[in-house]
């Protein structure tokens, strides 16, 4: 190996570097081999480019940077100042997640129980029709009619609120979980 190779080699590896670092470990190095008396020698002495570019990243990795120990002063002096105005906004969003979701459960309510009470209008008047089968016909198959409407009514707003219900319920379930388990994860 010569001095090419094992610069090309070199370079190859400390390519992860920033800019700088990068440069200044590559000068270092052509000013070795240029100070060197012989090439092989002073590739012998240094090791394999690997090795070298080895030490380098670790070199680099061990020193400390001057920003991070600023970053997290400012998040913490950032979090200091945030909390008056960050918790109670919190809560209040807390809040007004849990009053929406009662409110939809108390609508959702409202709904079935109004299921419920046409459906049972709905068989009092298909059942009440059978008293006015003597004086009119006519009158009693509308009655009927509009029993069995409400009864069909009635119904469908009993499943389609109890489908609702169970949907957002299970939903809710599954997003909570989803949030608890992202925060676990951090």
């Amino acid at each position: 190996m010569n001095k090419n190779e094992f610069m090309q080699r070199l370079r190859k590896r400390l390519a992860r570097l920033p800019h700088d670092e990068y440069n200044d470990a590559v000068e270092y190095y052509e000013q070795y081999f240029a100070e060197a008396e012989d090439e092989q020698v002073a590739i012998r002495q240094l090791g394999s480019p690997d090795a070298v570019a080895a030490k380098i990243l670790a070199d680099y990795a061990d020193t400390p940077t001057d920003n991070t120990d600023w970053k997290k002063l400012w998040i913490v002096i950032c979090a200091i100042f945030a909390a008056p105005i960050a918790l109670p906004v919190a809560i209040a969003l807390v809040v007004t997640i849990v009053s929406l979701g009662v409110s939809l459960l108390a609508v959702s309510f409202s709904v079935m129980a109004a299921g419920v009470v046409v459906f049972i209008s709905g068989i009092a008047a298909t059942l009440l029709s059978f008293f006015f089968i003597a004086e009119s016909i006519p009158t009693m198959l509308l009655l009927m009619g509009c029993g069995l409407v409400c009864t069909s009514i009635g119904l469908i707003m009993i499943y389609s609120t109890v489908w609702l219900v169970k949907k957002c319920v299970l939903g809710s379930i599954k997003l909570v979980g989803n949030l608890l388990r992202r925060s676990s994860a951090k």
